[in-house]
């Protein structure tokens, strides 16, 4: 009965029909790979020049032109400066199509696996977590960054500029009346997964 149960098997294996069956579940599986995987790409990158030196409470909100790219997700990179660590209290972003203004609630960007603050060691820098956000290439965003301490958060001069206060956490604040300035603060890139 095993001898017979065994050729019968074979038989089966061997026929078209089970081998266009196999190529049909193999290029299902093949397929499901391909779309399970993509790829991260820069949407956005900054040199930073110089280290602040003052300290002292301060939210940030980097103006971020569109950029030509989009994602579902996105990962952000900060920096510290020379001089030492800096310690991020807490970061978001969404859309801000005028002024400093959200458009909508933001989204709170985490890092080391959903902490709303990091400790970004001298001159060295952080990645976020990996966040579900639909980043549309044509879209004017904001990313605020809040430092209780913005000793050696590091920035340039030649970014789109950015909104700043110094009077407690505007993360996730949609108007929080900043002032306006020149300068980027502490994001170095943004990655969008595509």
């Amino acid at each position: 009965m095993m001898k017979k149960l065994i050729v019968i098997i074979a038989i089966l294996l061997c026929s078209p029909f089970a081998y266009a069956g196999m190529q049909d579940a193999h290029k299902a599986v093949i397929a499901r790979m391909n779309v399970a995987s993509g790829t991260w790409v820069d949407a956005y990158t900054k040199n930073m020049a110089t280290s602040q030196k003052t300290a002292g409470e301060r939210n940030y909100r980097n103006i971020i032109p569109a950029t030509g790219k989009s994602g579902s997700k996105i990962r952000i990179t900060v920096e510290a400066g020379s001089d030492g660590n800096w310690v991020l209290d807490g970061c978001s972003i969404g859309v801000m199509t005028t002024d400093d203004v959200y458009s909508s609630t933001p989204t709170r960007i985490t890092f080391d696996g959903g902490s709303y603050g990091a400790t970004v060691t001298n001159s060295g820098t952080k990645v976020s977590d990996e966040v579900t956000f639909s980043f549309s290439s044509t879209v004017r965003y904001g990313v605020h960054i809040y430092s209780a301490d913005r000793t050696n958060i590091t920035y340039t001069n030649s970014g789109a500029g950015m909104y700043w206060d110094s009077a407690g956490d505007d993360t996730m604040v949609l108007d929080a009346s900043l002032d306006s300035s020149e300068l980027n603060y502490g994001l170095v890139k943004i990655e969008v997964y595509q």
